[in-house]
């Protein structure tokens, strides 16, 4: 810095400055190094932070609103601001750079009482809680919901906040127009994004504990009309491992999978739409797997869970180091059952299809809509009949339906509309099953299900062994019918009738059966 500038602030030496921790709490460690700061002390609103370049409007816009404070710049040499943090942070507990941890998210329950997770009480509130707290706020209301997304769409009359539970998207609040910048400026913060880029979208993620658990935050932004619209994707990165009984399959599917990777060779494929759970029962089937005398290997993007026992590897396509890539160098790791995440391109499948025929376990995924246009897509890429006779030996296809809330499960009859509706979920399902004495149940709604009857998800599917009769139907290129009624008279049960099942056994409902079939039409 110029002398001529240093004349403008006042100097310190910080050998000889008492620290205060609740003002080194106010900014995690890596930012601190980044920037070239350290907080000193605070006093009502104003924290006084030593800067190397306190003329860095940059490095102050970003404290200031990680802070919530305004600030008194004061300035320090770079080398005794190093020496601080040094001697302030302990280097084994502190978070490495790349995690992006925001500290002041630990302390949520301290910031933010159950009151104040009310959404219908906070706008009273903005006037006086800062951006920091408003923020917070949003992050623990959607974990408590257990939330998988959080939208903030801006409009021309504020910010709309809305939350995707269950798969199903619900207003959360509204936040004023006056409230839009800070909140994006916080968001972009917390994830390592350039705050004065708004014309180009961004991508970042945010690492931290809330209640002794972690979880990490992938953030994506997009311009548009009115302002930068935000998507933040949740995910707890540790938590316990879900146990393939535990899926929701029922006994015949589940015996089927089961008995399918327990081959020692082979492909195994798990079909569905995006967001139907592929990956949760991917993971659960290698821990199932996991005993300990084999060596299990995964190719995926992105790795959404660290799993103990695992060799994970994740593509970084930016590099050249794809799937393809991935699955020649794992081929040195002396690997029995490798997990490929996804199979969408010829490349990834002739790959798949050499390993599984040189005597892997392969489990992979592809986002088909059902059973049949699973092995078509195979088709389709130039995987030839013969190829896939000899490496497929199992297919199971799934979405998710909202489970019905077990708080306020109630009880009804069938009526002459849900009658009508089987024949709209599933064509071939026998009416003559139901009647209008069926009973089906519903969720009436209560606190414990946000008022929407469901909490939770369960998969429904239809699961096909590759029998000689399948075999030889692929051979004659079939269409989709074709294929689907060969593998019914296969014993296939279609994932349809699974659905209507679980509406008779209380699990799900008949209007969630109709939407969500309704949305793969």
């Amino acid at each position: 810095m110029p002398e001529e500038d240093k004349k403008n602030f006042v100097a310190v030496n910080l050998e000889f400055v008492e620290i205060e921790k609740e003002a080194l709490a106010l900014v995690r460690e890596d930012m601190c190094r980044k920037l070239s700061v350290i907080p000193i002390s605070r006093s009502g609103g104003f924290l006084t932070v030593a800067m190397a370049n306190p003329k860095d409007l940059h490095a102050a816009e970003e404290i200031r609103f990680v802070t919530g404070m305004k600030l008194k710049p004061v300035m320090a040499s770079e080398e005794d601001i190093i020496k601080a943090l040094d001697t302030h942070f302990n280097p084994q507990t502190s978070p490495p750079v790349d995690d992006g941890a925001d500290d002041a998210l630990a302390d949520l329950d301290e910031l933010i009482d159950e009151d104040r997770g009310n959404s219908a009480k906070l706008p009273e509130q903005f006037e006086e809680a800062p951006v920091v707290k408003l923020v917070n706020t949003v992050l623990l209301n959607a974990i408590k919901q257990n939330a998988s997304h959080i939208h903030l769409e801006p409009t021309a009359s504020g910010t709309r906040v809305r939350f995707r539970v269950d798969g199903v998207l619900r207003d959360v609040m509204k936040i004023p127009p006056k409230m839009k910048d800070a909140l994006n400026s916080r968001m972009k913060i917390l994830t390592n994004l350039d705050i004065s880029e708004r014309r180009l979208p961004q991508d970042g993620r945010l690492y931290t504990k809330i209640q002794g658990k972690s979880f990490e935050f992938r953030l994506a932004t997009l311009p548009t009309l009115h302002g930068e619209r935000i998507v933040l994707v949740l995910h707890q990165s540790v938590h316990k491992q879900m146990n393939i009984d535990e899926l929701g399959f029922t006994d015949s599917d589940l015996a089927r999978f089961k008995q399918a990777i327990k081959h020692p060779s082979g492909l195994v494929l798990v079909t569905g739409p995006r967001g139907s759970g592929k990956t949760t029962t991917l993971y659960a089937a290698i821990d199932e797997l996991n005993t300990g005398e084999v060596n299990i290997l995964t190719v995926e993007n992105p790795i959404t869970q660290d799993l103990e026992g695992i060799g994970q590897t994740q593509i970084r396509e930016e590099i050249g180091y794809n799937y393809v890539s991935a699955l020649r160098n794992m081929m040195r790791q002396d690997p029995d059952i490798i997990m490929v995440q996804e199979i969408g391109d010829l490349e990834t499948a002739d790959k798949a299809f050499q390993l599984a025929l040189d005597g892997y376990l392969i489990l992979s995924s592809m986002n088909t809509g059902d059973v049949p246009a699973a092995l078509l897509k195979l088709l389709e890429l130039g995987i030839s009949p013969s190829m896939i006779n000899a490496a497929v030996r199992f297919v199971l296809s799934q979405r998710l339906v909202r489970k019905v809330c077990d708080n306020c499960k109630a009880e009804s009859s069938a009526t002459q509309d849900n009658l009508e509706s089987i024949k709209n979920v599933d064509p071939l399902q026998k009416t003559g099953e139901w009647d209008q004495k069926t009973k089906i149940y519903f969720g009436e709604g209560c606190s414990q299900c946000g008022n929407s009857g469901y909490r939770g998800r369960i998969p429904v599917c239809e699961t096909l062994i590759l029998t000689p009769q399948i075999r030889k139907t692929l051979l004659d290129k079939p269409s989709h019918q074709e294929l689907r009624e060969a593998a019914m008279s296969e014993g296939m049960t279609t994932m349809a009738q699974d659905a209507l099942d679980k509406v008779k056994r209380g699990e799900t409902t008949m209007d969630e059966c109709l939407r969500i079939f309704s949305l793969f039409l």
